[in-house]
């Protein structure tokens, strides 16, 4: 069974597993982010269904739909995929880049939200799992860091499919804490995980061996959200 249709048969099960729960008090989430660093600011608006699970009441899981994005003018750098985690660094010699003029990301989203509730207190996590990314094509420089060599290359997209965490752009919320300021309404707090991929396609750079052609840019953030329920 290939990565898609294993993460899609996981996906429809959650849904179903939730579908045939009796007498809980399953809810509806509307969700407003931002996720914040030295670098950059990213907007996020979510959707989700949480079903209750458990005895006791307190553990809600359910899917959900994200959209978020981000923009910048300046020169980001984009480290070669396949390179070891500790060569995500800026300025790393020993790593092929793509140095992007200007980035300009969206996509769009279906993910898996966990939550457990302490009173008004909450805590969770969630991720994106398959979708798809909105992006306009942009100019920037190849790096080479075989022989330093730079190449001038135009019309690089982002990766247009999301399957995490292989391919595309998406978002991680690793941990989050709330807490309900009314009955429909919480504040919240967390660290997000943001991966963002561009594609160059081998005949963009001739002669320039590729093992894999994305290259990703890696942002821990500051997250700040306000949750309305329904």
């Amino acid at each position: 069974m290939s990565r898609k249709k294993l993460v899609f048969v996981c996906y429809v099960c959650l849904i179903s597993h939730g579908l045939l729960a009796q007498e809980k008090k399953n809810f509806q989430n509307l969700e407003f982010t931002i996720n914040i660093d030295d670098e950059v600011v990213i907007p996020s608006i979510a959707y989700e269904y949480y079903f209750q699970v458990g005895k006791k009441g307190k553990l809600f899981i359910g899917p959900g739909i994200r959209m978020f994005g981000v923009s910048s003018g300046d020169d980001w750098r984009f480290a070669q995929t396949n390179a070891p985690e500790d060569n995500f660094k800026d300025g790393d010699p020993n790593v092929n880049a793509f140095i992007a003029d200007e980035t300009r990301i969206a996509a769009l989203n279906l993910g898996i939200y966990f939550l457990y509730r302490f009173k008004r207190f909450e805590v969770g996590l969630n991720t994106d799992l398959v979708g798809f990314t909105i992006n306009e094509s942009v100019s920037g420089t190849f790096e080479n860091a075989s022989n330093g060599s730079l190449t001038r290359v135009e019309n690089v997209r982002a990766q247009q499919f999301v399957l995490f965490p292989f391919d595309g752009s998406y978002n991680t919320e690793i941990i989050w804490a709330g807490y309900q300021i009314s009955e429909r309404s919480l504040l919240k707090t967390g660290i997000t995980f943001s991966d963002y991929k561009y594609e160059i396609s081998k005949d963009k750079l001739p002669g320039v061996e590729q093992e894999k052609n994305a290259y990703e840019r890696i942002f821990t953030t500051i997250t700040i959200g306000y949750n309305y329920r329904f």
